[in-house]
């Protein structure tokens, strides 16, 4: 697997192949780092709370700070079709075409 260049590879490769010990794995210390495969696997409340938690990490590890409540919108704004987009161009577009807004 760490010849794949695709960083979502090899957690797909592993809910595909290894199914039969999904139950055997501890969920609590074990995540994927893909947003969409971590709500796929844990739900998207769950996936909303990994994504404002990475993204508080980042942020602090920069030395900025950013109220909490802006943090919040941010991933209220990015989950607001019941799936996470990317915080990109692309993603915000399809965020604001669901809303049918033409700002987030």
């Amino acid at each position: 697997m760490a010849s794949d260049n695709d960083s979502g590879t090899f957690w797909g490769s592993l809910i595909n192949h290894c199914h039969r010990i999904m139950p055997l794995i501890d969920w609590t210390r074990s995540h994927p780092d893909n947003i969409h495969h971590f709500c796929s696997a844990f739900g998207i409340d769950a996936g909303w709370q990994h994504y404002l938690h990475n993204l508080s990490s980042a942020t602090s590890d920069t030395g900025k700070s950013i109220l909490p409540k802006h943090l919040r919108l941010v991933a209220n704004s990015l989950s607001a079709s019941g799936e996470f987009v990317g915080l990109n161009a692309k993603g915000m577009a399809r965020q604001r075409k669901h809303a049918s807004v033409s700002s987030p």
